[in-house]
């Protein structure tokens, strides 16, 4: 009123109270605050990144249609203490997973019970096995990568898993965690800072990103470190990779050449201020859209890569989901692996709108390349 309406909207007025990640995304909305003064606690690495995201995302201006909602209901009450890596083989018409600390594979074919081993070694992943035997598995163990069989009918139980080979890094700071199979059959895998949160090596970037082909030979396919490798999954096509440091809470994707480092990095998806937690594991569906699992927020997000657009959540609940694949005869249906403490079963959506997903690739070794230790 005094100066006049010309004046007024010149005038930029700066928040100065307090500001957290979780405050960022309704305090931008308002529409006579365009922007924040940030300083004392929310300096914090993690939680200073957590408002300048907040930030970008409320200013940038593009507004998407609002996402369709599912719920994912629990159909394995398996109580892991860390549910990780689920991966449905077209061959064996099963799901396997993990329960990390547990040091346990887990199978079930949809129909008799589920069965589970336990492999004497933290797990960060499992993967498939190419060959004709069913059950055919390969672990990212602590220590080394091991092949084993997973069947319900064995009677076996005195043979322990053989070992491919040694993983890299060997170092108690970091071990495997995240990994897939690419399109053309190499298991790509990533490590993850043990103590990460607190420890020696605490927010240290320390951990690689590597292939292994069919001799077993590893290369180290990414030219920066991190601290928690996820979100490892490729589409249709094979030629670009997705992947994230969960703790910054983005995802990016990279150009995958057949041979050498990746490149052409881009960012995908960011994971909005107001949301707790983390992007975990992912996978990618038929359509080439990016299904994510938000540890900590409840909820998977299916993410077109193209626009960083949010078309479908699913909804869990439980705090924690860690991994996500899609499975049954069809690949129509969604699971989702989970941890505790609220958590910790394995769950199960089946997908509308015609939405399926892709086969699961299996890792070619080259006869003659195991270690027959056991």
């Amino acid at each position: 009123e005094m100066f006049g309406a010309d004046v007024a909207s010149q005038v930029r007025i700066q928040y100065g109270g307090s500001v957290t990640p979780e405050s960022i995304d309704e305090l931008m909305k308002m529409p006579d605050v365009d922007g924040a003064l940030v300083g004392g606690a929310s300096l914090a690495a993690d939680s200073f990144s957590r408002i300048i995201d907040g930030v970008a995302l409320a200013t940038n201006k593009l507004f998407f249609a609002r996402p369709r909602e599912l719920t994912a209901r629990e159909c394995v009450a398996c109580k892991n203490v860390l549910g990780e890596s689920p991966v449905w083989s077209v061959r064996d018409q099963s799901l396997y997973w993990i329960s990390a600390p547990e040091e346990e594979v887990w199978t079930w074919n949809l129909r008799d019970a589920p069965y589970r081993r336990l492999f004497g070694t933290m797990l960060g992943c499992v993967v498939l096995k190419g060959g004709d035997e069913n059950g055919s598995i390969v672990l990212g163990g602590e220590r080394a990568f091991l092949s084993a069989i997973m069947s319900a009918k064995t009677s076996d139980f005195a043979t322990g898993a053989t070992i491919l080979c040694e993983r890299p890094e060997q170092t108690e700071a970091t071990r495997p965690n995240d990994g897939r199979v690419d399109r053309q059959g190499r298991f790509v895998f990533g490590m993850y800072n043990n103590y990460h949160r607190l420890g020696a090596s605490a927010g240290e970037n320390n951990a690689g990103l590597y292939r292994m082909g069919p001799d077993l030979q590893i290369e180290e396919i990414l030219n920066y470190k991190y601290r928690v490798s996820n979100c490892i999954c490729f589409p249709a096509d094979g030629d670009t990779i997705y992947f994230c440091d969960t703790p910054t809470r983005k995802v990016y994707a990279f150009d995958y050449p057949e041979s050498g480092p990746l490149t052409n990095r881009r960012l995908v998806y960011t994971m909005p201020a107001s949301l707790p937690g983390g992007p975990d594991g992912a996978q990618v569906d038929a359509d080439g859209y990016l299904w994510i699992a938000l540890s900590g927020a409840g909820r998977v997000v299916r993410v077109d890569p193209a626009t960083g657009a949010v078309d479908t959540v699913v909804h869990l609940p439980v705090k924690s989901p860690t991994s996500v694949t899609f499975g049954g005869p069809d690949l129509d249906e969604l699971f989702i692996t989970t941890r505790g403490p609220d958590g910790g079963g394995l769950y199960r959506v089946t997908l509308p709108f015609g939405i399926k997903g892709l086969a699961e690739p299996e890792f070619v070794v080259n006869d003659g390349s195991v270690d027959v230790r056991t």
